[in-house]
């Protein structure tokens, strides 16, 4: 169990637990924008838009990852984070970012009046930019 001033995280993958560890504070890319996650904070459920996960305060240092689609729970004493995607930063697939973004225009151009589609597509291209972005800020 975490101590008064850390805050245990685990990070999810559909294939595996990739980490458990205290920290002092969490920053997750939500939909609604980033949330930054310290012990103590008020339970919260949120959707998790692409972008960078970091961790700061932990005994190997500070971490990062992109990530994308999936659900972060918050208690006061941890953050369990259901990613569907999860890489380091500067091993984003730019040819599956692509992929994203286009699958996502395709849907947008059939969504015709189904809000539940428009809104899919909308999240799908948005996810695809974001991992673009990203790419292009490690790589270049």
């Amino acid at each position: 169990m975490a101590d008064q001033g850390k805050l245990q995280v685990r990070l999810v993958t559909p294939d595996r637990i990739l980490l458990d560890e205290e920290v002092t504070s969490v920053e997750v890319p939500s939909k609604g924008g980033y949330l930054e996650v310290m012990a103590g904070a008020s339970p919260v459920l949120a959707r998790i838009g692409a972008g960078m996960l970091k961790l700061h305060g932990g005994e190997s240092g500070e971490k990062s990852f992109v990530i994308s689609r999936g659900i972060a729970e918050v208690l006061p004493q941890r953050v369990t984070i259901l990613a569907n995607t999860v890489e380091k930063p500067g091993r984003v697939d730019t040819a599956a970012a692509q992929e994203i973004e286009v699958r996502g225009q395709q849907q947008w151009e059939q969504a015709g009046d189904d809000a539940a589609a428009f809104q899919e597509s909308n999240d799908l291209i948005m996810e695809g930019q974001t991992l673009m972005e990203l790419a292009k800020q490690r790589h270049g």
